[in-house]
């Protein structure tokens, strides 16, 4: 059997474990130092990169968001109305300027293309409804209109119709009734010779 003691003097101890102290740090980086460079290339790095300061005037004229560019509305336009599209309370957040300047612009109520979209428009309030609870219905308006935007504008240019239409019947209505103009009133004045 073999002897598996050997002997070291305690200097032979001691240079070997300053021996295995060095090759250790040899194989290892030195963190302090990276650190340092790594610090030293950020800081260069962030003075390259330096942004312009920009004025509270050029920042206003940026459009902000994709659904409300305008820049005079950053928050996009006010409802003038409590609007709810199919029972659901309209959100300027949600909805885009275009949209949201169609819904101000309803002026009365009424069933508009084809009857599948109902307009009730109230003292202080606006509901617009449509069936889209099936998989028909929603496909039977897909052929209507392809958003909220293009159902908009077809009902406000039905509404400009139909307001025009009333202004002509109202000045018809205006016309017949002028005072002293009446089909008795004629008469009266053919019988009187005047």
């Amino acid at each position: 059997m073999a002897n598996d003691n050997i002997t070291l003097s305690k200097s032979e101890l001691q240079q070997m474990i300053t021996d295995a102290i060095a090759e250790a740090k040899g194989n290892s980086p030195d963190f302090a130092a990276m650190g340092e460079s790594i610090g030293a290339s950020v800081a260069a790095g962030m003075a390259k990169s330096e942004r312009r300061k920009v004025t509270f005037g050029e920042y206003q004229k940026k459009p902000h968001s994709t659904t409300h560019p305008d820049p005079k509305y950053p928050n996009g336009p006010l409802l003038t109305h409590e609007c709810w599209i199919n029972g659901d309370r309209a959100v300027t957040s949600s909805l885009n300027d275009r949209e949201i300047t169609f819904l101000n612009q309803l002026t009365h109520s009424g069933r508009y293309i084809n009857r599948l979209v109902e307009v009730m428009f109230g003292a202080d309030e606006i509901r617009i409804h449509w069936n889209n609870k099936t998989n028909d219905q929603r496909n039977e308006a897909a052929k209507m209109w392809r958003s909220f935007e293009d159902m908009m504008g077809q009902i406000i240019a039905a509404q400009v119709v139909e307001d025009r239409e009333e202004e002509v019947l109202i000045e018809e209505k205006q016309a017949r009734r002028a005072f002293g103009n009446s089909k008795a009133t004629r008469e009266a004045r053919e019988k009187a010779g005047v």
